[in-house]
């Protein structure tokens, strides 16, 4: 039904978006894979993109205890308010620092 981006593309402008307005750790952000990658519609010519994004999961690392790893889910949306692209990254992320009484 007419032009359509591929969703590698869609996926690399979430990306950006994500990474322009996502959670900013002290130490940055390392991908460790996605749980998820769904492109539910297409996007099309014109369309105008934004990212939601919730963090899911959080869990301590045994092996790297200065790290944890968190789970994230992004949803692209179209200017409608459709969803065009389910993401669910899992990212190793610095943690915070504890305080000891």
């Amino acid at each position: 039904h007419g032009l359509a981006a591929s969703g590698w593309h869609t996926a690399a402008m979430t990306m950006k978006l994500f990474v322009a307005s996502g959670p900013k750790p002290e130490g940055g952000l390392i991908g460790a894979g996605a749980e998820q990658l769904e492109w539910p519609l297409p996007v099309r010519p014109g369309d105008t993109l934004h990212v939601e994004w919730e963090t899911v999961a959080l869990r301590a690392l045994r092996s790297r205890p200065m790290n944890g790893m968190a789970t994230v889910q992004c949803s692209t949306l179209n200017q409608h308010g459709e969803i065009v692209q389910l993401f669910r990254p899992k990212l190793f992320v610095p943690k915070r620092p504890t305080t000891e009484a």
